[in-house]
Formats: structure tokens, sequence, C-alpha cells
């Protein structure tokens, strides 16, 4: 679980990476990184789901599950930023 969160880490900096250096990057890669980041939190709370069948265990996911949410829409935020920086400089 552990790795999987890891890697998942690892993934986002190399997006962050790529983003910084191409700062021609449409809107659609954007896109595209957002919908990938959302399926893998997805299946991350589907396989926590699977291995924690308790009633506690399911509040806490509920908790964490949440708290990936708050995440990605502060990620989101962050990218339309960035979008409105780079079309700002663009013009």
């Amino acid at each position: 679980m552990m790795m999987m969160i890891m890697m998942m880490m690892m993934m986002m900096m190399m997006m962050m990476l790529l983003m910084m250096t191409t700062t021609t990057t449409t809107m659609m890669t954007m896109m595209m990184m957002m919908m990938m980041m959302m399926m893998m939190m997805m299946m991350m709370m589907m396989m926590m789901m699977m291995m924690m069948m308790m009633v506690r265990m399911m509040m806490m996911m509920m908790m964490m599950m949440m708290m990936m949410m708050m995440m990605m829409m502060m990620m989101m935020m962050m990218m339309m930023m960035m979008m409105m920086m780079i079309l700002l400089k663009g013009l």
C-alpha cells in the first residue's frame, strides 16, 4: 500500500516537473493528468476498501477519501491558476 502511494507521489512529481519545463502545455494535457490522478485515487480507495472490511476502518477510509478529494480540488485549482498564468504570459 505504501509502495503504491510512493509511486503515485513520484508520478505526480514527474508530471509537475514536466509542466514546469514545458510552459506551452495545452489544456488537454492538464485534463488528462487530472483524469489520471483521479483514476489512481479511485483505484487506491477500492484497494483499501477491499483490504479493510471493518466498520471502524470504513469510517477511517471515509475520512481519507474526503481528504483525498480535498487534495484533488486543491490540485485542480493550482492547475487552473498555472494555466491562467501561462495564458497571460502568452498574451
